[in-house]
């Protein structure tokens, strides 16, 4: 039990962390990334970021690490 709630943990850290990072530069909050985990707001995420104005291409400076 405690074994599947590892790999579960570490799966999820694979998907964010990446995301994180790439939210991150783009100009979006980071959080954003934790809705990676839910099942039909990770399609909306990456359609979000792939179809909209980026804050950083509109002269946004990147957000700082948190």
């Amino acid at each position: 039990m405690i074994l599947g709630f590892l790999f579960m943990l570490a799966g999820a850290a694979v998907v964010i962390l990446p995301f994180w990072k790439i939210l991150q530069r783009l100009g979006y909050s980071p959080y954003l990334s934790l809705l990676l985990v839910l099942p039909f707001l990770n399609i909306g995420l990456l359609y979000y970021v792939a179809f909209t104005d980026w804050p950083v291409e509109r002269g946004a400076a990147p957000l700082k690490e948190v």
